[in-house]
């Protein structure tokens, strides 16, 4: 059973539940986890600092603001990684379970809203591995490299997703689940069909690298 596991500062855990038959990897799951409250806390702390601004418990509302910002989430670190494991171990039956986590280095994350929670999260890791008696690993794998020809990604945003897309054989994925491949790679192991989740037509993306705003209306539109 694998379960790999990338985290960043931006978009919390994107998680992929996959087992190798001995023939092909087939993928179980790929849940993403993101920060509860976040945009509800900024926006508080929007609302505390024009208040203060406009002469309103000044030092107050500024002290409040203060501390909605820093959003220290350690206990949700903790929840989600659980949640990741136990997972893992019922998908497994009891089988052996290999778990990396794909995290960003000091220099990434640093400056980031969730730079402590993340970079604690190797201690939480590997206390949860010892805990459940299985296997773990840290090693980072690229997301901007196909992962079937090794030619350079391009990225295309949306509202919903940044999809990584190949002009040379065509590959294309969600940005954060495209390390997962570079993962099998790694292990010669088959690769899945792609995407692990529904994206907009590879077609559509052709030729729109930077067009940003056709794109976000080309995909609502659809």
């Amino acid at each position: 059973m694998l379960c790999f596991i990338d985290i960043n500062s931006s978009y919390g855990f994107a998680v992929v539940f996959a087992a190798f038959d001995g023939q092909r990897v087939k993928v179980f799951e790929t849940p993403k986890f993101k920060p509860p409250n976040q945009g509800r806390r900024l926006k508080e702390a929007a609302k505390r600092k024009s208040a203060a601004s406009h002469g309103a418990k000044t030092n107050v509302n500024f002290a409040l603001a203060r501390l909605s910002e820093r959003f220290d989430s350690k206990g949700w670190v903790k929840q989600i990684a659980a949640i990741c494991f136990r997972k893992a171990l019922e998908y497994a039956r009891e089988g052996p379970v290999w778990v990396n986590i794909d995290i960003s280095d000091d220099r990434t994350v640093r400056g980031g809203r969730l730079q402590r929670t993340l970079l604690s999260i190797k201690r939480v890791a590997a206390n949860l591995a010892a805990w459940y008696g299985v296997h773990i690993t840290f090693r980072c794998y690229p997301s901007r490299r196909c992962p079937l020809c090794g030619g350079e990604l391009k990225e295309f945003k949306t509202k919903r997703t940044r999809i990584m897309r190949c002009e040379k054989c065509g590959f294309y994925e969600d940005r954060d689940f495209t390390p997962f491949y570079n993962f099998l790679k790694s292990l010669s192991l088959p690769l899945p069909k792609h995407p692990l989740a529904p994206l907009p037509n590879p077609e559509a993306l052709r030729g729109r690298a930077g067009g940003k705003s056709r794109l976000a209306e080309w995909w609502m539109s659809g």
